[in-house]
C-alpha cells in the first residue's frame, strides 16, 4: 500500500512538472510572438528623461512587467504626434535640427544648423549630415551611463581580441583574463570606433532603403552570415567589418567543411544548405573579422580544423577576434532574460570600443504597421515565430528604453 500510495504520488508529481513546463512554453510563444499592437508600440511625443532619470532607470532598471515610462507600455520619441504602430525611421534633415535640441554637443549642434543652408535638398540627408547624425548620441551622459554598466563586466579589450596575422590557426588559444591574454601574447584589443551599425536580420529591413545609411557608419557589425546578394543590398547595405556567429552555424559549418571530429555536431540547421551557407561565407574576404562571442573550450579542435579549412580550401581571408569575457552575463543582466541573443551580446560587447550604436534590423515581430507581413528574416520569406529559448520582444523593449533615453538610435526604415 505504502508503496502503490508513493507512485501514485511520484505520478502526480510528474504530472504537474509537464503541466508547468507546457505552461511556460505557452506563456513564451505568446510572448515571442505579439504583434506590434500588442506589444504596445504606439508613436507619440515624449521628452527625452533627464540626466538623473537615465542613470536610475538604467543603474536600476525595473520590476518585471513593469514599463519603462509612463503607460501601459513604453512609448517612442516622435514629433509628428502619429499614433500608428511604430518603426523607427531614419529622421530627415528637419527632424534632426529639431531633435539637435536635445543634444549635449553643441559644437555639433551648430555644425547642423550651418549644414541646414549647404545640405541636401528637400528634406533629404547630405552625406556631411549623414556622419554626423550615425557619430552623435542624442544624449551622450545616458549612453555615457550604458556604458559604464557593462563596463563593470567588460572592459574594451575583453570585449574583443584580434589575433595577429602572424599567429597560425594551430596554436590559438582563447584565454579568459587580461593577464593570461597578455601572457599568451597573440592578439590586439580592438581599436576604438566612431559610429557603428549593428545590422540585424529582421524582414522589416525590406524596401528599407537603409542600405547607403548602413555603409555610412564607420563599423558595420552582422550576425549569423546572412546573404548580402546584389537584390538586398539596397536595403541592407554591402560593408561588413565583423560578423558574429552562432552556435548552430559554428555547427553547420564544421559539417559543410568536412573536417573530422568527435563533436557530435548533428543535422544542418532548418532551411540551411551547405551552398548557400558557403556563398554567404563570401563576405570574409580583404581581412575581415570573424568575432567568436564564446569560447569553445571542448570542441576547439573542431573548431580550429574547420577555421584552418575555411582558409586553405574555400579561400577566405579574414581576421579572427573573440570576447576573453563572454558578453552573455551582461546581455542577461541588461534585458533581465535567461539566454540573451548573439545580437543582444553583440551589443552589450560593443558599447566598450563604439562611441556611438546605430541599431538596424532588430524587429521581433511578424507584422508592420498597415498589417504587412513581415519575415522572421529578410533572405527568408516564411513567417514563422521566433525563438521561445530568446526572449527577443524583452531585448526589444531594453533597445527601446535605450533609444527613448537617448542612448542609441534603432533604425528601420531610411525611406
Amino acid at each position: 500500500m505504502a508503496s502503490q500510495r508513493m507512485e501514485r504520488k511520484d505520478t502526480l508529481i510528474l504530472a504537474l512538472c509537464i503541466l508547468t513546463a507546457l505552461g511556460v512554453i505557452g506563456y513564451l510563444v505568446v510572448q515571442d510572438n505579439q504583434s506590434p499592437a500588442e506589444f504596445g508600440f504606439v508613436r507619440r511625443t515624449m521628452v527625452i528623461p533627464s540626466v538623473a532619470g537615465e542613470k536610475r532607470i538604467l543603474a536600476k532598471g525595473r520590476r518585471r512587467g513593469t514599463p519603462a515610462t509612463g503607460g501601459c507600455h513604453p512609448t517612442l520619441i516622435n514629433l509628428s504626434g502619429s499614433t500608428e504602430p511604430y518603426v523607427h525611421r531614419l529622421p530627415n534633415r528637419n527632424v534632426i535640427l529639431r531633435r539637435s535640441k536635445h543634444w549635449a554637443n553643441e559644437t555639433q549642434i551648430h555644425g547642423l544648423l550651418e549644414m541646414r543652408e549647404t545640405g541636401g535638398k528637400g528634406g533629404h540627408i547630405s552625406d556631411a549630415e549623414l556622419h554626423l547624425f550615425l557619430n552623435t548620441n542624442a544624449n551622450e551622459s545616458a549612453y555615457a551611463e550604458l556604458q559604464k554598466i557593462v563596463s563593470t563586466r567588460i572592459s574594451r579589450c575583453l570585449a574583443m581580441q584580434i589575433f595577429r596575422d602572424d599567429v597560425p590557426l594551430s596554436s590559438i588559444k582563447m584565454e579568459s583574463t587580461p593577464e593570461l591574454v597578455s601572457e599568451r601574447n597573440q592578439t590586439d584589443c580592438v581599436p576604438m570606433q566612431g559610429s557603428c551599425a549593428l545590422v540585424g536580420n529582421s524582414g522589416i529591413l525590406l524596401d528599407s532603403r537603409c542600405g547607403d545609411v548602413i555603409d555610412a557608419a564607420d563599423f558595420v557589425i552582422r550576425n549569423n552570415a546572412p546573404s548580402l546578394e546584389e537584390r538586398y543590398r539596397e536595403d541592407i547595405g554591402t560593408r561588413t567589418d565583423a560578423m558574429t556567429m552562432n552556435l548552430s552555424l559554428i555547427r553547420a559549418l564544421i559539417i559543410c567543411t568536412k573536417v573530422p571530429t568527435t563533436w557530435r555536431i548533428g543535422k544542418l540547421p532548418p532551411r540551411t544548405t551547405c551552398p548557400q551557407l558557403m556563398k554567404n561565407m563570401n563576405v570574409f574576404q580583404n581581412r575581415r573579422i570573424f568575432w567568436f562571442l564564446k569560447r569553445y573550450d571542448r570542441k576547439f579542435q573542431a573548431f580550429k580544423s574547420m577555421m584552418s579549412a575555411l582558409k586553405a580550401t574555400h579561400h577566405l581571408n579574414f581576421r579572427l577576434a573573440y570576447s576573453p569575457v563572454v558578453p552573455m552575463a551582461v546581455a542577461s543582466k541588461l534585458a533581465s532574460v535567461r539566454i540573451p541573443s548573439s545580437g543582444l551580446a553583440a551589443f552589450a560587447a560593443s558599447t566598450q570600443f563604439c562611441r556611438s550604436i546605430n541599431l538596424f534590423g532588430f524587429y521581433p515581430f511578424n507584422t508592420a504597421p498597415g498589417n504587412r507581413a513581415v519575415p522572421s528574416h529578410y533572405y527568408d520569406e516564411s513567417l514563422k515565430g521566433f525563438s521561445i529559448i530568446h526572449r527577443i520582444s524583452k531585448e526589444f523593449r531594453l533597445l527601446v528604453d535605450l533609444e527613448e533615453q537617448g542612448a542609441i538610435k534603432v533604425i528601420n526604415d531610411c525611406k
